[in-house]
């Protein structure tokens, strides 16, 4: 359960995306801004989706 797997984490609002950081889309606008996780990250939210393989797949080739 952690947000490489998530269906909420998002890695193309985030500056960060190829060192592995995306924002959580659970959280609000406001507050995603300001906060990025790592891939992964445990969900302490409570909000764990499960995302297809293939979006794994291609969030585990834009990290590298």
């Amino acid at each position: 359960m952690n947000c490489l797997n998530c269906l909420s984490w998002n890695l193309k609002e985030s500056d960060l995306r190829r060192a592995g950081f995306g924002k959580c889309m659970v959280l609000k606008p406001e507050e995603r801004a300001v906060r990025t996780f790592s891939a992964l990250n445990e969900c302490r939210f409570g909000t764990f989706a499960q995302a297809p393989a293939d979006v794994v797949a291609k969030r585990e080739k834009v990290m590298g």
